[in-house]
């Protein structure tokens, strides 16, 4: 199983029982893979390239333009390669989620096989100003015994896929919330 973040986020929305519609893919660079798969899944899908924008501030403003047109109110940072500023984080606080290919900051997956851990997985998290990662929404696990860098891979996709339906869902369904003190706030499904 290999696939881009995006790719994750499509198949996880589209998962039996998902609360959670994909509306639109925003992208850096037109020739990404992304968005020919977006639309290929009709999702309808926004190249906004920053090269053509004067500074970080028109391009978020335009960024911020899209999300709004298109009544947007959860966004996965699913490998969009630039560095959103404060200003824009905080607009957004309680929206935005990441995808972290690790359970810790000090144990990104560079190279595992080496560092000789038993335990894999990555997390899902908010994403807010000023904090790397924020507060943590789930992580998904995996045992990582007698593994090659193929298998471990491999192994990643699916506990990423997991992890990225499980998140959006409870995120999508408003069983966990971002508090005004950034901490999770767990809710019943009543």
């Amino acid at each position: 199983m290999k696939g881009t973040k995006l790719n994750l986020l499509i198949d996880g929305t589209r998962q039996p029982g998902s609360c959670a519609r994909l509306s639109l893919a925003v992208c850096n660079k037109a020739a990404m893979g992304e968005v020919r798969r977006a639309a290929g899944a009709g999702i309808p899908t926004r190249v906004i390239d920053p090269t053509l924008c004067r500074c970080q501030s028109e391009l978020e403003s335009t960024i911020c333009k899209v999300l709004e047109e298109f009544s947007i109110d959860l966004i996965c940072l699913a490998g969009f390669g630039r560095n959103l500023s404060d200003h824009f984080l905080s607009n957004w606080k309680g929206k935005i989620m990441n995808l972290c290919p690790y359970l810790s900051t000090s144990l990104k997956m560079k190279e595992p096989l080496q560092e000789g851990l038993r335990v894999y997985g990555c997390t899902v998290c908010f994403t807010l100003a000023g904090t790397i990662p924020g507060p943590v929404i789930l992580q998904e696990t995996f045992m990582g015994e007698d593994n090659t860098d193929v298998s471990l891979s491999e192994r990643m996709e699916e506990a990423k896929s997991r992890a990225v339906a499980k998140a959006v869902v409870l995120v999508a369904s408003g069983i966990v919330q971002l508090a005004e003190d950034n901490t999770l706030r767990w809710m019943s499904r009543e």
